[in-house]
């Protein structure tokens, strides 16, 4: 894949606990975020951002808007991800800026299976900008 030959914009997880969001691998939960087309939208230095997200599931794409403030975006599993369990109707990150390259919120699975309850659920996800330990 090409995505994986270049570096991803930024790495998160949405299995994290407080104490423990170390990431140095794509493993369970944890996920790289391509941007691939960004575009100004307002005066506020909003982006309306579009890509791929690399996780344990596969490949998904996203479409949302960006600032140094705030990360929206929805993600969408492409089918043979889905195949695998990952969220079928997609998924919705809401998050906000806690420091200088570090975002975290709230995602939202749309219409997901919960110990076997269906129903929106949501829980909480953080991403920060990539840095490249290789330059270190």
């Amino acid at each position: 894949m090409d995505q994986i030959k270049r570096k991803p914009d930024f790495e998160g997880t949405w299995s994290y606990e407080e104490d423990n969001i170390f990431l140095n691998t794509i493993g369970y939960g944890q996920f790289a975020f391509f941007i691939e087309k960004r575009e100004a939208i307002d005066k506020a230095c909003l982006e309306s951002i579009r890509g791929i997200i690399l996780d344990w599931y596969g490949e998904s794409t996203f479409e949302g808007e960006f600032n140094e403030d705030v990360v929206r975006f929805t993600k969408s599993y492409v089918f043979d991800t889905i195949e695998r369990g990952a969220a079928p109707n997609g998924v919705f990150y809401q998050g906000k800026k806690v420091s200088r390259d570090r975002y975290e919120g709230l995602y939202t699975v749309i219409n997901g299976t919960t110990n076997g309850v269906r129903g929106d659920w949501s829980r909480k996800f953080m991403m920060k900008r990539f840095v490249d330990q290789s330059l270190n």
